[in-house]
Order: structure tokens, then C-alpha cells, then sequence
């Protein structure tokens, strides 16, 4: 069954309401000065506000060596998503360091933009947006590294591990077209819709069919047809293998891909990534907080006892933190070969949830 979304981007679900019709928030580790951006508010994590038609949001005030900065992102008349950004020196990190990886990656963009790099892994975490809500002749005025051309643009947010797309809500197949083998082997006579203004998010990983499994166990997503390969295809190495799936509740679809693209110079693979990540957490349950679970996505759920209940029945690792609002808590779990982190949050959890609490600094869950 559905996890009862209680809001999701775009109004769907049982509530929400007032600010943002349940806005999505995403936390992510960065090297950039964070501060920078509330200091000067037409800057938009990096980007100058008219380009996204954004604005700076209100984010916690954080102890020594943790930078915050949070963005409001607007994608139509009621519609927001929020963005909090997080370099946090006190974290641990161990030997993959984002204060090198995120350079790193950051240095490869230009040549991602420009085509000159076919594809990037890191490339493939991002959220999927209205292409209106981008203004790409501002953006190229401003000098703005971006990739793509009408109907769907590729803008990488700086300093971060992460990547926005804006795309067409709606791909209609040509008949006869098939697999385009010369990028990325998608089939181009399918047709795709995105049914909400939060068209998805996409996450880079080398389990992408367990990632998408464990969505439709424990969040009760619908499988969907993609228009990539499900499998590497050894006679074309270049293909993105991509499984899909869509949250019944609000319509927004999660995309797992996998890619056998070359790291930036001196970053791991996708697999030494994802098994470094899982080494950080062998005490996950305990709530050992590391710096890429500011990695995070952050739902609202109505309660969090049908989360926990089949995290346990499937095996994976959870800690449950009081956050923000009185009352509230936020329930921690990983996609199994992503890195990421799914936060659910809600005021309802059973007493059988208590021995999970951990303690966390506000930053931590704002």
C-alpha cells in the first residue's frame, strides 16, 4: 500500500496546505560558502534568482563549523520546493571527503554542459521540474553553465553533489523512432508523462533494481515501463540501465539509473561510492550521523509506524529523530546503492518507536 503521503509537490495527498502544498526538501553537503548565499538573496544556490525565479528561505542557525543556507525554488502560482544546503566540518566523512569529491565534480561540469563528457554518474542525481520554471535565455545571458535545448535543460547546482533538470511534462514517442544506441540507448517511440509540477527524483546508482524493488516494498511505489534498458547491453557499454517507479499518492516518479561512466579525475565509482557510504553507516540504527546524509529527501508521511513496520520486515536499518515542530519526528532510512537518505517525517509515531530515537543538533533535522 501507499505510504499516505500527508502533502507532496503539486497539492496531491491528503493535506498539506498554507505554506507550499507540501514541499520537498532536499539537504545536501557542499564545499561553497553557504552563508554567501542569504547574504546576497538574488543569488540562488549559485544561480542568479531570475534564472529559477527562486528566493532565500529561512534556515536554522547552526554551531561552529556548520554552514546553512536554504532556497525556495517556485514552480507555478502555489507550488514551492525547498532546498537546504549544508557544509558541515564536524561530520564524519572518513577518506571520501566532500570537500574533494564535490570539487572534483564540480571541475567536470563545464565539459558535461558543453558535451565534450557524454555522461557523468553524478549527473544522474537530480530532481525533475516544469522546463517553464527555467528561464534559459536569462541564463545563458548570465553566463550559466547549462546542457540541453528546448523541452529539457540539465543545470548543475554549484558547489554540491547535485543536479536540477527541467523538463516537458509530457513525451510523446515517435513511432519507428526505437533505441537511440549513439545516447544512452533510451527507446525514443515510448511516450512518458509526469503527472505532477514535482515531475521526479533520480538518484545514480549500481543496484538499480533493488533500489526500485525497495521503493515499491517499503514505499509502496508502482512499477512503471522505462524507456531505458533494465540491463547492461555488453554490445553497447554506452546504454543507461533505469528502472522506474511512481509514488501512487502524488504521482511523482523515482528513477534508479546506472551508468558505466568514468569518474571525475581522483573520485570513486558509483560502486566504491555506494560501498564506502554503507561502511560509514554499519551502525546506522544507532543514529551515527556522516556528512552524506545531508543526501536526504524529506517526505511527510500521516504516520510513521507502516514505515517502520516494513523497513523491519525487510531488513533495513532505521533511527527515528525528534526535528523541528513539537511533537515531530523524522524517521531515517537509505535506498539500498545510492547513498541517499530518505527523511519521513510526522507527528504520529507509536510508543514501539521510542527505543529508535536518537538525538540530533538542528541542523542535523531542521
Amino acid at each position: 500500500p501507499p505510504i499516505g503521503v500527508a502533502a507532496s509537490p503539486g497539492g496531491a495527498g491528503g493535506g498539506g496546505g498554507g505554506e507550499a502544498a507540501g514541499a520537498e526538501q532536499r539537504r545536501e553537503s557542499h564545499a561553497g560558502d553557504a552563508h554567501a548565499h542569504l547574504d546576497e538573496p538574488q543569488e540562488v544556490g549559485g544561480l542568479r534568482a531570475e534564472v529559477l525565479t527562486a528566493e532565500a528561505a529561512p534556515a536554522p542557525h547552526c554551531g561552529a563549523g556548520v554552514e546553512v543556507a536554504a532556497v525556495r525554488i517556485f514552480l507555478g502560482a502555489s507550488d514551492s520546493v525547498v532546498y537546504q544546503f549544508v557544509r558541515d566540518t564536524s561530520a564524519t566523512t572518513g577518506y571520501i571527503d566532500p570537500e574533494k569529491l564535490i570539487p572534483n565534480i564540480s571541475s567536470a561540469w563545464p565539459g558535461f554542459a558543453n558535451f565534450s563528457i557524454p555522461h557523468m554518474a553524478w549527473m544522474d542525481n537530480h530532481d525533475g521540474f516544469p522546463v517553464e520554471s527555467f528561464h534559459a535565455g536569462k541564463a545563458a545571458a548570465d553566463g550559466v553553465n547549462f546542457r540541453g535545448s528546448y523541452g529539457l535543460y540539465r543545470v548543475y547546482i554549484p558547489d554540491t553533489m547535485w543536479t536540477i533538470e527541467f523538463v516537458n511534462p509530457v513525451y510523446v514517442g515517435v513511432p519507428g523512432l526505437g533505441v537511440n544506441y549513439e545516447d544512452e540507448c533510451r527507446n525514443l517511440s515510448m511516450s512518458s508523462e509526469y503527472l505532477n509540477v514535482w515531475h521526479k527524483a533520480t538518484w545514480m546508482t549500481s543496484r538499480p533494481m533493488h533500489a526500485a524493488h525497495w521503493a515499491t516494498v517499503i514505499l509502496g511505489a508502482v512499477p512503471l515501463e522505462s524507456p531505458y534498458p533494465l540491463f547492461l547491453d555488453e554490445e553497447h557499454p554506452r546504454c543507461t540501465v533505469s528502472w522506474w517507479v511512481m509514488l501512487p499518492d502524488t504521482g511523482v516518479h523515482l528513477h534508479f539509473a546506472y551508468h558505466e561512466s568514468f569518474p571525475p579525475d581522483g573520485g570513486p565509482t558509483i560502486r566504491e561510492f555506494e560501498d564506502y557510504v554503507t561502511g560509514l553507516r554499519a551502525d546506522y540504527a544507532r543514529g551515527a550521523f556522516d556528512a552524506y546524509m545531508y543526501n536526504s529527501l524529506i517526505i511527510p508521511v500521516a504516520s510513521l509506524d507502516p514505515i517502520a513496520a516494513r523497513l523491519t520486515a525487510h531488513g533495513t536499518p532505521f533511527f527515528v529523530a525528534p526535528v523541528g515542530a513539537a511533537g515531530e519526528r523524522a524517521l531515517f532510512a537509505d535506498i539500498p546503492g545510492t547513498g541517499i537518505t530518505f527523511q519521513f517525517r510526522s507527528l504520529h509515531a507509536g510508543a514501539g518507536l521510542d527505543s529508535a530515537t536518537v538525538p540530533l543538533t538542528s541542523c542535523q533535522a531542521p
